[in-house]
């Protein structure tokens, strides 16, 4: 028909060339599709493009996927066929290799074109990180490295570094950059569980950790280290050894934070092993040996912290059990094994029993956190109905513990709650505040420390909400009297997440208390931020700070940072890390908020031509919604500028990207109420024609009819 009308047409008025332009592009189109069907078939190859690559993956190993020279260079061949589902399945798929053969390094250096292909950036990366393990030299190492890290906002390489990190053959300087990146990246490096097997990477290890204590920056190195073997545990202990007797010279401070980090993380990976291996038992018994190096207190404290949190899971365990079994032979299985562990924590027992009988030969910081542990201990007893066997000799060194101070001493406070447990069984919160009830000399604020202090024997399971509910109640009903106390508290408790230490002393949950305390008393407890020694900034840049570097409470640090109800740069990065969605149903998040600076709102717009998709409709498409909503932009700003923004321009022609520039649009217009996506009436994006031909054309092979356009 096109040949037809081109032949027959002596003059060419400007409809016609409109129309002849129309057809001369339908054709092309039905000719590239033709062309994407057939490729390197010559149409006598029915199977599917990802038939044809399980076909390869087949050919490697049944248990682990192999990228092979034919992988790599069928995806090269292919890549830009693939439609977006299909991608996502190749990408998964070739996450999971964490091995490539021989001849893999070569494709790989084809793969490293990719990296300035936004939709294909992840196998530039990929072979980048296999680059690395191979020992190959790669050009902008570091940048690709810094890179891969920020775009790779799904954890997606997350199996290929841990391999990297864990490999035996170890480029050093990728490695410690890598390891430089990861730590700068709380987010991802929450996300990183490593084993270490070889002499070097833990030299490497160690090396990062002396330098981040002499820098003081928080979080350790081996947060991120799983497990070693036992030669390299053997050799840890030898280490800790040479650093004690000051064979490796470093500053007080730096040695001091050193060893706390090697022997809490030795414990804690020791204890985990303890009741089934031998050499664990051991190796834990070695390290118990440096309790008595009395010229450290700081490394008897960071000793009896971890021995405080196995106590406090051994707990929680046994209420787990409890719980979730019914009682009869599988449940005194699973508490005779917790029975079995605790037994073989008789060296830490004794020296917990030795530290509170010697007053005079331990700090008081060792024992304060000494009797915390041993209270602990005393409701594992309880827990596994175990049989208390205390000592004359230690009940009477807890009376005089107890009496030596007034009741806001927190040696007295521990002190009699470990009498508490040692004389009554199944302990509840009514046992506890039985206790204090009586004393009619207790003032509003020794009972608010008393309180505190109740919170640390709570189990992540069973009574211990109440024990945080009761301080909370007590605070709302004499906020007048404490506010400014508590508030001092939390402030510090903020502050003292700053250290280096790899196990923070155990403190009160100080932000679950006070979101709970400012939901009830917002203004009260904003004014007593504002009117403290510290004032509201550095309250907020606190805030900040442990939001960014702390995984566990950052979305509880964002609303505390919310309720004082301006936006600011710190505030749109922590909603980055967090994800704005989190708090779409929060009305007090979402009430409170103003905008009084205009560079907020800039920086905002800015970023759709900076993040990547994910990070943009994550947190950045919801924020300008925010904006809209109260009034700071306007629709036609919002429509303006993300219409010219490279997030569009790269995504629009996708179904999610486009779907989710559309749907803001829609939301901030006066056409919201009006349109409602239903199966009739969906957006149309250039992928659906695509696959609505394809499925057309499929039909008319099948059924021998010929395409009329």
């Amino acid at each position: 028909m096109f040949h037809n009308f081109f032949t027959n047409t002596n003059s060419f008025e400007s409809l016609n060339i409109t129309l002849l332009a129309s057809m001369y592009l339908t054709e092309l189109c039905f000719d590239n599709q033709i062309l994407t069907m057939h490729i390197k078939n010559n149409g006598t190859n029915k199977l599917s493009l990802l038939d044809e690559l399980d076909l390869l993956w087949n050919e490697t190993s049944k248990v682990k996927k192999l990228l092979t020279s034919r992988v790599a260079s069928w995806i090269t061949d292919h890549l830009y066929m693939l439609n977006k589902l299909e991608l996502s399945q190749v990408i998964q798929d070739v996450s999971q290799c964490l091995m490539i053969d021989k001849a893999g390094p070569l494709e790989g250096c084809k793969l490293l074109n990719y990296r300035t292909c936004e939709g294909f950036r992840f196998f530039a990366h990929y072979a980048a990180l296999q680059l690395i393990i191979e020992g190959s030299d790669i050009a902008d190492e570091t940048e690709i490295i810094d890179e891969m890290l920020i775009v790779d906002t799904e954890f997606i390489l997350k199996p290929i570094i841990e391999h990297l990190i864990s490999s035996r053959l170890m480029n050093s300087t990728a490695v410690r950059h890598l390891l430089f990146a990861l730590h700068k990246n709380a987010n991802y490096c929450s996300k990183i569980y490593i084993s270490i097997y070889s002499e070097d990477m833990l030299q490497l290890c160690l090396e990062l950790e002396i330098e981040r204590i002499k820098e003081n920056v928080p979080r350790s190195f081996f947060s991120i280290v799983n497990d070693c073997s036992q030669e390299l545990q053997s050799y840890l202990v030898k280490h800790l050894c040479t650093c004690i007797i000051d064979q490796i010279q470093l500053e007080n401070f730096v040695k001091e934070n050193y060893l706390i980090v090697i022997v809490q993380w030795m414990l804690m990976k020791c204890t985990r092993k303890a009741t089934t291996d031998n050499f664990a038992v051991n190796l834990y018994k070695s390290i118990l040996q440096f309790f008595d190096y009395h010229g450290r207190s700081a490394v008897q404290k960071a000793i009896v912290y971890v021995v405080n949190s196995i106590y406090i899971d051994i707990r929680s365990q046994a209420e787990r059990i409890s719980m979730q079994c019914a009682r009869g032979p599988q449940m005194a299985k699973k508490l005779a094994r917790l029975k079995e562990s605790l037994t073989l924590q008789s060296d830490t027992i004794t020296c917990l029993e030795n530290v509170i009988s010697s007053r005079n030969l331990y700090s008081d910081d060792v024992l304060v956190v000494s009797l915390l542990a041993y209270g602990n201990y005393l409701l594992v007893l309880d827990n596994l109905n175990m049989e208390k066997n205390v000592s004359d000799e230690l009940r009477n060194a807890l009376t005089i513990l107890s009496a030596e101070a007034s009741y806001s001493n927190l040696i007295a406070i521990r002190a009699a709650f470990c009498l508490n447990f040692i004389e009554y069984s199944n302990i509840t919160h009514n046992t506890i505040s039985s206790w204090y009830k009586h004393k009619s000399d207790l003032t509003a604020e020794m009972k608010y420390k008393i309180l505190l202090q109740q919170t640390l024997y709570n189990t992540k399971i069973g009574f211990g909400l109440m024990f945080d509910n009761e301080v909370i109640d007590h605070l709302h009903k004499y906020s007048s009297d404490l506010m400014n106390t508590f508030i001092n508290d939390l402030f510090n408790y903020l502050r003292s997440t700053a250290n280096c230490n790899y196990l923070y002393e155990p403190a009160p949950d100080y932000i679950k208390i006070a979101l709970a305390i400012s939901r009830r008393k917002l203004n009260e407890f904003r004014d007593a931020v504002r009117q403290g020694k510290h004032g509201e900034i550095e309250f907020k840049r606190e805030l900040y700070r442990c939001c960014m570097n702390n995984q566990n409470d950052n979305k509880s640090l964002v609303e505390l940072y919310a309720m004082f109800a301006v936006f600011t740069m710190e505030l749109v990065g922590m909603l980055k890390l967090l994800g704005y969605a989190s708090f779409d149903n929060n009305e007090s998040f979402m009430t409170l908020l103003k905008v009084f600076d205009r560079d907020i709102i800039d920086h905002v717009f800015d970023l759709c031509n900076t993040e990547t998709y994910a990070q943009i409709a994550n947190y950045v498409l919801p924020i300008l919604e925010y904006f809209v909503k109260i009034q700071v932009v306007s629709f036609l700003e919002v429509h303006e500028r993300v219409l010219t923004g490279k997030y569009l321009v790269n995504n629009f022609k996708q179904e999610r990207g486009g779907n989710q520039v559309f749907h803001l649009l829609l939301k901030v217009s006066c056409f919201a109420k009006d349109f409602v996506e239903t199966p009739e009436r969906m957006l149309l994006f250039e992928r659906d024609i695509e696959q609505e031909f394809k499925k057309v054309y499929k039909d008319s092979k099948r059924n021998d009819t010929i395409l009329i356009f």
